[in-house]
């Protein structure tokens, strides 16, 4: 039998933190889905640790290591998903315990569906502060081409294969596969429908190198995002303020985390 939704599971030497994604999607509430795990080429126990979960739910692991890149994850496993509804979260987050039964609400009635992402579960208040939350309220997938996070986002499997998948070529340190899947999914004339009760509770990076790294990763991806879009009048940038990050608080290591994420955004928008 298929199942209701497909959840889409992109995994890369996730060690760490898959064993609480996974407890948390067999926890879900609402239980006729198939979850398919993506795995893009893992060299550490993540594969081990899937398969010790594959008794507590519907699962099924795709090999997705021909290319590196959560991008070519998820179109693998959206090539052999058979659910007319798709589902996609990531393995460094936590799924809440009726995230899918609020997501298969939402997608009864709408074809392409934001999620609510809580940031304060999952990290202290000295992470909180490492960067910018990322956006959980209605107000802003009201916004023109508003993008929706790939952490946490719905839609009709006809509609994504539709608008292509994600985009591989986009290249590697540059992240913003799930805007430019947002603005191809806007050009169809759909717009994001906002679920407050599906929510994911986001990971921050706790690593001072992995938040700069991250933070170039974004940087580069506003960059591309507003060049490859130039036609729409996409959102740009604004210049690098170097004098406020070099002269930002660095009393706590949530202090330098952020001048750290902030260092690299400002690289990357500059094209570093």
């Amino acid at each position: 039998m298929v199942a209701t939704i497909n959840v889409i599971l992109p995994v890369f030497n996730a060690g760490e933190t898959l064993a609480r994604q996974l407890s948390a999607l067999a926890a879900q509430s609402f239980k006729d889905f198939e979850l398919i795990v993506a795995d893009n080429g893992s060299t550490d126990n993540s594969l081990a640790i899937c398969r010790s979960f594959s008794t507590s739910m519907n699962m099924r692991i795709v090999d997705a290591s021909l290319q590196r890149g959560a991008a070519f994850a998820r179109n693998t496993a959206v090539a052999t998903a058979t659910a007319e509804n798709l589902a996609f979260c990531d393995a460094d987050d936590e799924a809440a315990r009726d995230w899918l039964a609020g997501m298969v609400r939402a997608l009864s009635d709408h074809v392409f569906v934001a999620g609510r992402i809580d940031c304060t579960v999952l990290n202290d208040a000295s992470l909180y502060k490492t960067r910018p939350p990322l956006p959980g309220y209605k107000e802003y997938f009201d916004r023109r081409l508003a993008s929706v996070p790939t952490s946490n986002l719905g839609i009709r499997r006809v509609l994504c294969e539709q608008v292509g998948g994600f985009d591989i070529s986009i290249p590697r340190g540059t992240a913003c596969e799930d805007d430019d899947f947002s603005v191809r999914v806007h050009l169809t004339g759909a717009r994001p429908f906002f679920a407050s009760d599906a929510v994911i509770y986001y990971g921050y990076q706790r690593r001072l190198l992995a938040i700069f790294r991250q933070g170039k990763s974004y940087g580069r991806g506003d960059l591309y995002m507003a060049n490859r879009y130039r036609n729409l009048n996409y959102w740009r940038p604004d210049p690098p303020e170097w004098r406020k990050i070099i002269t930002g608080s660095f009393r706590t290591k949530g202090d330098i985390g952020r001048r750290l994420w902030e260092f690299g955004e400002a690289l990357g928008r500059s094209g570093y």
